[in-house]
Order: structure tokens, then C-alpha cells, then sequence
């Protein structure tokens, strides 16, 4: 059987290719597709619908947590960049 845009284009229709398509479908002479996709290798990627389905969530991000270290080295990055700021400010 030909593509559908092969008979598109051989039908020499004015309709636009989606609605010429749907009329084909509904006429029964092109088989109607309930938008299942190929991924490249030409097989079905069959994701689950539903969370409880999907095996690739581990569920949420665990929170993110700071050790004393890194909340001080933060805190003297922000006053030395604050400093460096208003330096620059009061010399224009």
C-alpha cells in the first residue's frame, strides 16, 4: 500500500493534508492511527501513562543540605563581592 502522502498527491485534492487524511480514515480506505510514535529504531517506546507506572522515578530530589564549611565559605564570597560593589558604586 502507498503512503498516505503519495495518495495526497496523487488525489489532486484543494483540501489541506489533515483534513484530506481524516475523510480518508473516515471512508475506511487508510488505516486510522491512534498516535502511536516510532522511536528511531523503528520500535514502540512504550512509556507508562500513570507515575505509579513508571520505573524511571525514584521519586523526589533529596533535599539539598549544607555543611558548616560551605555556609561559612558562602557567607564571605557574598560580604567580599558586597564590598567590592559598593566600592565601585562610590567611586563613579
Amino acid at each position: 500500500m502507498s503512503s498516505a502522502n503519495k495518495l495526497y498527491n496523487a488525489s489532486g485534492t484543494d483540501l489541506p493534508f489533515k483534513e484530506w487524511l481524516r475523510r480518508e480514515q473516515l471512508k475506511g480506505k487508510l488505516d486510522v492511527h491512534n498516535d502511536t510514535y516510532l522511536n528511531m529504531d523503528g520500535e514502540d517506546d512504550e512509556m507508562p501513562e500513570s507515575p505509579e507506572e513508571n520505573p524511571y522515578d525514584d521519586g523526589p530530589p533529596p533535599p539539598v543540605t549544607y555543611t558548616r564549611k560551605d555556609l561559612i565559605t558562602y557567607s564571605i564570597l557574598g560580604i567580599v563581592a558586597g564590598m567590592l560593589i559598593s566600592k565601585y558604586i562610590i567611586k563613579k
